[in-house]
């Protein structure tokens, strides 16, 4: 649990070098005013921010979840002790079809807005 919030401290901290250091690099090249760096900055940060807090938020939901069993006991009866090579694959695929979906759906919604 510990290594996993870590990891996405970290994480945070590399999109945000990736967004601060292009920023401010352009703005010495080009002549964009400050407020509109400022501006850009804060946005970033606060998406940021929100995705982090939901990722904790999430984790630590998951991790009371665990604490309870319930994961472990949803995931016994969701799956048997033994399934065959082609149930197995037949699962794996419907499980990638619907995130493609999913993902698909989202990417769409981005682009519209």
């Amino acid at each position: 649990m510990i290594t996993s919030k870590i990891s996405i401290i970290l994480h945070s901290m590399t999109i945000l070098a990736k967004i601060i250091f292009p920023l401010l690099i352009a703005s010495r090249r080009i002549a964009v005013p400050h407020k509109v760096v400022t501006q850009r900055l804060e946005q970033n940060l606060l998406e940021i921010a929100v995705l982090w807090l939901f990722l904790m938020s999430s984790m630590t939901f998951v991790a009371y979840l665990n604490a309870k069993d319930v994961i472990q006991v949803a995931v016994q009866r969701l799956f048997p002790a033994e399934i065959s090579t082609k149930a197995h694959m037949f699962w794996v695929a419907i499980n990638c079809r619907v995130a493609q979906s999913n993902s698909c759906a989202h990417n769409t919604a981005m682009v519209n807005n």
